[in-house]
């Protein structure tokens, strides 16, 4: 694991942390939830610092896993996935802050799913699932009011 992989997990991790101590000041019904969220994330961040600092002390603290010779495709892929990946989070962040919650997450599900190459039966299954989740979970069952994005604010 090379240094900045290390760096990006320490960060993560003192950012889940930040978040689980603003969370512990929420009324208790609003911070159920993000308290569950923080906490199972900050165990997969820290099994995966348990991983690196047992691999590079295994290693014997050289902190190479390949040649160098190698790097250089698998570089310009996970590059092109990173890019990907923050373009697929830029627009569920847009859909969420635009259409909401109930709106956005079947919506996100749909384009997510049918861009990915499955059929449009399993999107559309997929997504509806979504909707029944968010929709009858959260504000039927639970009574949490979730946002409702800027389109349909008062």
């Amino acid at each position: 694991m090379r240094g900045k992989d290390l760096f990006f997990l320490v960060l993560l991790l003192a950012v889940l942390i930040t978040g689980f101590v603003v969370a512990v000041d929420y009324p208790p019904r609003a911070r159920f939830f993000p308290l569950i969220v923080i906490s199972l994330c900050g165990i997969i961040v820290l099994g995966e610092l348990l991983k690196a600092f047992l691999a590079y002390r295994k290693a014997g603290g050289t902190g190479i896993d390949r040649p160098a010779t190698a790097e250089a495709p698998e570089r310009d892929q996970k590059q092109q996935r990173n890019i990907d990946l923050l373009a697929w989070i830029g627009g569920f962040a847009l859909l969420i802050w635009l259409l909401g919650f109930i709106i956005g997450m079947p919506l996100f599900m749909l384009a997510y799913v049918k861009l990915k190459g499955e059929g449009w039966r399993w999107a559309i299954a997929l997504s509806a699932t979504m909707f029944v989740i968010v929709y009858g979970g959260f504000n039927l069952l639970l009574n949490i009011p979730l946002y409702e994005g800027l389109l349909f604010l008062p």
